[in-house]
């Protein structure tokens, strides 16, 4: 027969109160979408803007008035295209409102070499938000027809305060 010691421990919870501006926020948050689960990158070859159709690809109920101090919030995405003559257009798309988030488009004409692309972060596009919680999607388009452009399925929203 084994015998087990238990040991219980108590534990105090202390409340310090302090003033607002001691607390310390972070500078910088990340909301990640897309990602390992979408599976590998998204490609497509049409000029006209495509809405990618994936729920992962989707940051549901975004509303930037959650985040106290904002002073920026951009978009950061790997995208690129297999001709340097040939641009990747990627930008965010408000899904709750059904049109284009201002000054969130990154645009580029790099090519992947050994199987990386950098990341291209937009503008700031913090006054583009509407005041309320909106569903963010992405669309994608290529600035030639029949040409192949590339988007990595990790994407970044960044917050940053002041």
């Amino acid at each position: 027969m084994k015998y087990f010691t238990l040991a219980l421990f108590s534990f105090s919870l202390v409340l310090l109160s302090c003033e607002k501006d001691d607390i310390q926020l972070d500078k910088q948050i990340r909301l990640e979408f897309g990602g390992p689960s979408t599976g590998s990158y998204m490609g497509i070859s049409d000029t006209s803007w495509y809405l990618v159709n994936n729920p992962d690809y989707v940051l549901v109920n975004f509303d930037k008035s959650n985040y106290s101090q904002l002073s920026s919030v951009t978009f950061s995405a790997s995208i690129w295209s297999d001709n340097a003559s040939n641009y990747c257009s990627v930008e965010l798309y408000n899904l709750t409102d059904g049109n284009s988030i201002p000054n969130s488009i990154i645009t580029s004409n790099q090519r992947m070499v050994n199987s990386y692309a950098d990341y291209i972060e937009s503008d700031n596009f913090i006054n583009s938000l509407p005041d309320k919680p909106i569903d963010i999607a992405v669309r994608i388009k290529s600035s030639e027809a029949d040409q192949p452009v590339y988007l990595c399925p990790s994407m970044i929203i960044f917050l940053y305060r002041k």
